[in-house]
Order: structure tokens, then C-alpha cells, then sequence
């Protein structure tokens, strides 16, 4: 079964210049457990029943130009851990990074983006021990219908191994709106 619960302070302007000082924030939490069977990790053939993992998301406005201003910079964070360690690949994961919105004045939609994300894998996996991800990007909200998303990210262990070189990677994704 899924378990999950969130508390968030997401107000309304009116409620904003009522508490000038206090920014939108969320902190959500959850689960889940799976009681059906899986094959173990080992190479052994054998499976193993029941797998659960529980994981905390928060997110937290630290600065905005105008009070209730939809630009700002926002911070957030995200880990989950648990899974037997002899059926689930990665163990343990966390990732954060911060989001700037209308990071200038005449461009009130665009996104400056920059952020992590740490992989740790299951001792049952050998070869495997940590991955991590950096990564910056930019939305330009180029027209009301079209937005573009240059993004570059650097792997470092790609698959959490050693025997596999660090990579840089880069793309562009393309929003069409309609």
C-alpha cells in the first residue's frame, strides 16, 4: 500500500501581506510497501519478498523581489532510502538544488535552474557504488506557446562504477504550448 502526506503553506496574496515575512514553503512525505516476490540482486536465481521505501520532498521560497511575487529564488530537496538491500538497486537517494523565476525583471517566466542528484546502490551490486549528477539549465519562455531549455549535466561514476569515465552531457528541450 501507498502512504503519503503534505504540508504546505501556499497562500493567497491577501494572505502574504498578513505575514510579509513568512515564505511559501512544502514539505511532503510518503511511502510505499510491495508485497510481491522479486529476484535478488546476486545473480543467484533466488528471489525475495516485500519491498518498501519511504522518501521526504521539501521545498522553501528564500527570497522574492516584491512581496507575493511569482519571481524568486526557491530551494528544494528530496531523499528516500530503504529497500532490502538484496532486491533493490539503489538504496538511497538524495538530490536538491535551487530554482531561480524571473531572474531579470523584463523576463518574469524564465527559470535558471541548478542542481544535484547522489545515487548510492545496493551492496549486492559489486561493481556499483555511487553515482552523481550536477546540473544547470535555463528556460527562456520564448512566445506565450514556445519555451527553450538549454541543459547541461556531468555524471560522475555513471552507474555508480569506476570502470566507466566521468561524462558531460548536454541537450536543449523544446515546450510547445497549445
Amino acid at each position: 500500500g501507498d502512504v503519503y502526506k503534505r504540508q504546505q503553506w501556499v497562500p493567497t496574496k491577501a494572505l502574504r501581506k498578513e505575514n510579509p515575512d513568512r515564505l511559501p514553503g512544502r514539505i511532503a512525505f510518503g511511502g510505499y510497501y510491495d508485497t510481491g516476490t522479486f529476484d535478488r540482486l546476486d545473480g543467484s536465481g533466488n528471489t525475495d519478498k516485500a519491498l518498501g521505501t519511504v522518501y521526504v520532498v521539501a521545498r522553501q521560497k528564500l527570497w522574492e523581489p516584491e512581496l507575493a511575487s511569482d519571481r524568486g529564488i526557491n530551494v528544494w530537496t528530496a531523499v528516500s532510502f530503504g529497500g532490502k538491500r538484496s532486491i533493490a538497486p539503489i538504496t538511497y537517494f538524495w538530490s536538491g538544488g535551487a530554482l531561480w523565476t524571473g531572474p531579470f525583471r523584463r523576463l518574469k517566466k524564465d527559470v535558471l535552474a541548478l542542481g544535484f542528484a547522489t545515487e548510492f546502490f545496493s551492496d549486492a551490486l559489486v561493481d556499483q557504488k555511487v553515482e552523481t549528477v550536477l546540473e544547470g539549465a535555463y528556460s527562456f519562455n520564448v512566445t506565450t506557446w514556445l519555451t527553450i531549455t538549454p541543459d547541461i549535466q556531468y555524471i560522475i561514476r555513471p552507474s555508480g562504477m569506476k570502470s566507466i569515465d566521468n561524462a558531460l552531457l548536454a541537450g536543449v528541450l523544446v515546450y510547445l504550448t497549445f
